[in-house]
């Protein structure tokens, strides 16, 4: 009887070390101001978080493709520099399955070139992912002083031409 035992808690062990935890994070877009992501295939109630930030950047994740936002300013992330996304598989301890992924979001500057490498620490899982956001922009005209969009001028009018972009930009 204790044989059958011990088999069967062995059995249960090397099953359930068996099952491979492979996240799979894709990043949707990324504003000055918000990081939207998917992430599929990760462990119920395990956790996703930016290393190094508090409790308002940990988020529970579930089975499936499930999306998550995180906000720079209550991260203390600054836009444009390099982090890293934890998927931990357990809640309450770290283990050799959970996976990082290093993140850095870019304005798209036609004329910058980029250098560098996001991958360049020590225990990276996935590829660095980058994503390049166009900012966009409105455009206003103004003669005297006074918004002539879209209205009628004369040819002898100086016009100035104002382009901003947009508030989650600035």
């Amino acid at each position: 009887m204790k044989m059958l035992r011990i088999s069967f808690v062995v059995s249960l062990v090397l099953s359930g070390s068996l099952a491979q935890f492979s996240p799979a994070l894709t990043v949707d877009s990324c504003t000055k101001s918000n990081l939207k992501l998917t992430l599929n295939d990760a462990a119920q109630d395990g956790i996703i978080y930016i290393q190094g930030q508090g409790a308002a950047c940990k988020q529970l994740t579930s089975t499936g493709s499930n999306t998550h936002e995180f906000n720079f300013v209550a991260c203390g992330i600054a836009w444009e520099s390099s982090f890293k996304i934890i998927v931990q598989k357990k809640q309450l301890y770290q283990t050799g399955d959970d996976k990082q992924i290093p993140i850095m979001c870019l304005a798209d500057l036609t004329d910058i070139s980029l250098s560098g490498d996001t991958n360049n620490l020590d225990k990276d899982d996935d590829l660095g992912q980058n994503l390049t956001v166009k900012p966009t922009a409105f455009m206003k005209l103004y003669s005297n002083g006074v918004d002539v969009t879209g209205g009628d001028v004369k040819l002898t009018d100086i016009l100035t031409l104002t382009m901003e972009l947009d508030a989650e930009y600035l």
